[in-house]
Formats: C-alpha cells, sequence, structure tokens
C-alpha cells in the first residue's frame, strides 16, 4: 500500500512538473460527504460515503481512507465519483470519528487530490 502510494506521489509531481496535467482536467475535490461535517447523532450503522468531483481512480481512493478511532470494513462505488464505506460492525455509540483522505487519492485522468477530512459523532 505504501508503495502504491510512494508511486501516486511520484507520477503527481511529473504531471505538474510537465505543466498541464490540471489545465486539461480538473483538481478532484470531495463534493459532499455524509455524514456531513460536525454532524452529531449519527447512526451507528451508518454507511460513510464520500462524492468526489469528477471520476476517480478507485484504488488510490480506497488506500488513502483512513479513520480514526480506526474502523474495519469494505469500499464499495457509485458509479466512478461516489465511494462509500461500510463498516463491517456498528460503530461505537457516542464516540466522535474523523475521516481523512490524505494526499494521494487520484481522479480517473491522474490528477491528484489534496487533503481532505472530516468529523461525526455517533448517538446511542
Amino acid at each position: 500500500m505504501r508503495t502504491m502510494t510512494l508511486i501516486l506521489a511520484v507520477l503527481a509531481l511529473f504531471c505538474f512538473a510537465r505543466s498541464g496535467c490540471s489545465k486539461n482536467h480538473p483538481t478532484p475535490q470531495v463534493a459532499y460527504t455524509t455524514p456531513e461535517d460536525g454532524e452529531v447523532n449519527v447512526a451507528t450503522d451508518v454507511e460513510i460515503t464520500i462524492a468526489f468531483s469528477t471520476p476517480m481512480d478507485k484504488e488510490s481512493a480506497e488506500n488513502v481512507f483512513s479513520m480514526n478511532p480506526p474502523v474495519n470494513g469494505i469500499f464499495s462505488w457509485n458509479g466512478d465519483d461516489e465511494m462509500v464505506f461500510t463498516p463491517a460492525a456498528p460503530l461505537d455509540p457516542n464516540t466522535k470519528y474523523e475521516v481523512n483522505m490524505v494526499a494521494g487519492a487520484m481522479s480517473d485522468k491522474a490528477v491528484p487530490m489534496g487533503f481532505h477530512t472530516f468529523e461525526f459523532t455517533t448517538g446511542n
């Protein structure tokens, strides 16, 4: 996984060094998330959805996703621009979760996305 992230970072630097990658293809951004940033009383059986502004390279997006506290689960996609993370077990009640997308996620056109984070708190 670290090797893949390193390769993607090198490709991103090469792309920008050639000056033109982002001219023809927009930089991916997070369009919206569910739960929303700062949301409270979130159900413990929630699926975490991250919608992107452009189609994504799915593997690179999945590789940079993390939660704190850590949560195991599986990924699925709605098309090429909406990633869904389904936790393997219900989340802990009354707990603040931070979701991170560290740098390294790439669009399907190899344009890198920057860091994105959001948090939510589960209810009872």
